[in-house]
């Protein structure tokens, strides 16, 4: 209905006992939907597709079979993280605003950002806002991430080009066992390098972030105090 509302999903931060489809179909009004997994400790996997969460069988986010379907959002997608280290691969949505958060990992390389710009292109970056915006697509901001990169950019340069091509080239079918990571080659997070990771790879040719943009969760590095006279 029309009007303002909010959804969430997650019980003090967890969200491992969902276990099914959750379908949320809007039909007016600038609605918000809430997934909340501040709470857990362990890395989690997600995909957020056009109308999407979770749902990936490679997702960790909900518990076994769950996931969240949505048509019609047009308000925000904001969703929490917890202090594991996450690795959210995102597609900026036509109607709704996303949010994310990252937690606070111990593990190295922290909480990665990766977008998927098949069908759009990055446009600027807000340091301030940390607001990515994008051709046709509302924008996304992200908080607390440690790595932000797009889609086929297995080298860390921000750019899926013909040096990420190489990577995929040297590795494949080099790991029958599914232990492939996104520096071996491996787009789709499925553990292996092969077609389905060139795939994904020509489909974000040439797409890229700027050096900026791919900065992750700020961090203080000194400290100043300044007064209105002039001096510091």
């Amino acid at each position: 209905q029309g009007g303002f509302d909010s959804f969430q999903l997650g019980q003090a931060g967890q969200l491992s006992a969902i276990r099914g489809l959750v379908s949320l179909h809007n039909t007016g009004g600038a609605d918000d939907v809430i997934v909340d997994a501040s709470a857990h400790t362990t890395g989690t996997k997600l995909h957020i597709t056009s109308n999407a969460v979770g749902a990936d069988p490679s997702d960790t986010l909900f518990g076994p079979g769950g996931s969240l379907q949505f048509d019609g959002l047009s308000g925000r997608l904001i969703v929490n993280l917890g202090s594991g280290a996450d690795s959210v691969i995102a597609a900026p949505n036509a109607t709704a605003r996303i949010e994310l958060t990252g937690g606070a990992p111990t593990t190295t390389p922290g909480d990665r950002l990766t977008f998927d710009l098949v069908d759009t292109s990055f446009i600027s970056y807000s340091p301030f806002f940390f607001r990515y915006t994008f051709s046709n697509r509302q924008y996304v901001m992200r908080t607390g991430f440690e790595v932000t990169t797009v889609l086929g950019d297995f080298n860390g340069d921000g750019i899926a080009n013909g040096l990420d091509a190489n990577i995929v080239a040297m590795n494949w079918l080099a790991f029958p066992a599914g232990n492939a990571t996104v520096a071996d080659g491996d787009a789709n997070g499925d553990g292996f390098v092969n077609g389905l990771d060139a795939n994904v790879l020509a489909m974000n040719w040439l797409k890229g972030l700027s050096a900026q943009a791919q900065g992750g969760a700020p961090t203080v590095t000194s400290s100043r105090t300044v007064d209105f006279n002039g001096s510091a």
